[in-house]
């Protein structure tokens, strides 16, 4: 549980606030900013020209699982994305559709930015780390259940990622989920997002 991790998690932290550009190897973002800083490793010119360090956008956007509507934040570029999708999705026919037949939303948003801290204590829960040195250096490997990636490495902790739910995030094969395959990166470009293959609720600047 979170209170289990705390004594932990406070260590960690601790350690990273001590010197935040070593521990992640690219200049860190301020408190309320999303993009790829100039040094962020393994991310080509076109996308850090395209996802610049701004400040974050924070929108309303769907609803949740139990109809609350969600505030997500982001990259002003992906959120003004994340819009452009759900407003060509609530045009298409399964839209009505497949929201009548299963009493939700066809794709609910389910996290946009996340903060360092909460990557860290998913690297706790979800790879069953304690250490600053496991969260801070190893990759997502099999031991991450579901790949849980690396503190700072996170697109999530860009603002460059969202987190589909309902149907979207829970069959790959539903057809929210294959129009929306069908428009990404990975599709014929409509919009400019792509899917982590590994998980199908999962997408991003770059599909990482």
């Amino acid at each position: 549980s979170r209170a289990d991790a705390q004594p932990y998690l406070e260590a960690i932290m601790a350690k990273i606030r001590a010197d935040p550009n070593g521990t992640l190897g690219y200049t860190a973002l301020s408190t309320g900013q999303c993009g790829y800083p100039s040094d962020f490793p393994g991310v080509s010119d076109a996308l850090k020209e395209k996802y610049p360090v701004t400040t974050c956008k924070s929108v309303k956007l769907g609803v949740n699982l139990n109809g609350k509507e969600v505030t997500v934040t982001g990259h002003p570029v992906f959120i003004d994305t994340l819009q452009n999708i759900f407003a060509a999705a609530k045009r298409e026919s399964w839209w009505n559709e497949e929201t009548s037949r299963n009493g939700i939303n066809p794709i609910l948003t389910s996290g946009g930015y996340r903060s360092i801290e909460t990557q860290a204590y998913l690297r706790m829960k979800n790879c069953g780390h304690r250490t600053y040195e496991q969260v801070a250096s190893s990759g997502a490997g099999a031991s991450c259940k579901p790949p849980t990636a690396k503190i700072g490495f996170s697109r999530h902790n860009l603002g460059l990622a969202i987190d589909f739910g309902g149907l979207i995030g829970s069959d790959g094969n539903s057809k929210s989920h294959k129009w929306l395959e069908s428009k990404g990166l990975d599709g014929d470009g409509t919009f400019d997002i792509k899917n982590f293959q590994k998980e199908d609720w999962h997408w991003s600047s770059d599909g990482f």
